[in-house]
């Protein structure tokens, strides 16, 4: 077996055992209270209204995603923005069975039909996702300083501020710094990708910002619907770190609403004990933002004709 061999299944029993011990994790967690919660689960007094409103940002944050991505492409390429949604969406369907759903950048770049210009629209991809990841990173450790004296988390706070500060820093270079962001771009033909300046970079981070606003309030609204309450303004400061945990674990599709399940109850727990109320939650929204969206992709790849 090569080297390249060993690495695919390496990966896949470190995914598979994750998946494994997040379900175990919740299983050990609502076990001993299940029989106690279990009428009042079913009694649990809902705001329907909360999670129809959590169901309508779905569309609002899936719109700012289309529109930041266009935007991207935009430099390469005319993408209305209806055909550009239906792309993501497909793209959401095609990446479920990637880890971390990294496939949904590839998918978006073929399902283009642009060969042509395949690598520098797989790079505007990449630069429209990355944004994202370094805006749930920034607020997601902002949020660790914040809470440190609520989640039972070993780490000093001199340690946590100065890797934020690290990771704003590595943020201000990456916008600003032509060298970083050559050094960064060796892995494309120069020929072949697409300069984004300064202006640009921070307007593709505003729509992240503005994405990453909608998710949170997503969050507040479906776990104020099940009766989990922010009693202080510092406490939202935990849905950030919900979502750096989240994000910074390796997951599949088979896993990712165990992990996300998981993260959740180790973060919220501080909230309140009722755990499946919370699993609840955190499964909610996945099937809101992703499990929907993925649903909608499936209809739309019939429309998509891939020529190449």
């Amino acid at each position: 077996m090569n080297n390249k061999a060993r690495y695919k299944y390496f990966n896949l029993v470190v995914k598979t055992l994750i998946g494994i011990a997040s379900v175990l994790f919740i299983y050990f967690k609502i076990k001993d209270s299940f029989i106690a919660q279990y009428q009042d689960f079913f009694s649990l007094s809902i705001n329907y209204f909360f999670l129809f409103l959590v169901f309508l940002l779905s569309f609002l944050n899936w719109g700012i995603e289309t529109y930041k991505w266009r935007f991207a492409v935009l430099k390469i390429q005319y993408l209305d923005f209806f055909t550009a949604l239906k792309i993501i969406f497909t793209g959401i369907t095609l990446s479920l069975i990637t880890p971390n759903r990294v496939g949904e950048i590839p998918a978006r770049a073929y399902l283009l039909n642009n060969p042509v210009h395949l690598k520098s629209i797989v790079y505007v991809t990449v630069i429209s996702s990355f944004s994202q990841l370094i805006v749930t990173l920034m607020i997601g450790l902002l949020g660790v300083v914040y809470t440190l004296s609520l989640i039972d988390i070993h780490l000093s706070g001199t340690f946590v501020v100065f890797i934020t500060c690290l990771t704003i820093l590595l943020f201000l270079m990456f916008i600003f710094s032509n060298q970083l962001k050559n050094f960064f771009l060796k892995i494309f033909h120069k020929d072949n990708f697409v300069q984004f300046n300064s202006i640009e970079i921070l307007k593709i981070l505003g729509f992240s910002f503005l994405r990453y606003f909608v998710f949170c309030i997503q969050y507040l609204l479906i776990l104020e619907a099940l009766e989990i309450h922010f009693t202080e303004f510092i406490m939202l400061w935990l849905i950030p770190v919900c979502f750096l945990l989240a994000s910074s674990i390796p997951t599949f599709v088979l896993s990712e609403i165990g992990v996300r399940s998981s993260v959740a109850i180790l973060v919220f727990g501080v909230l309140t004990n009722n755990d499946l109320s919370i699993v609840l939650a955190a499964s909610l929204l996945w099937m809101i933002n992703i499990g929907l969206p993925a649903i909608y992709g499936l209809f739309f790849l019939k429309q998509i004709k891939i020529k190449n």
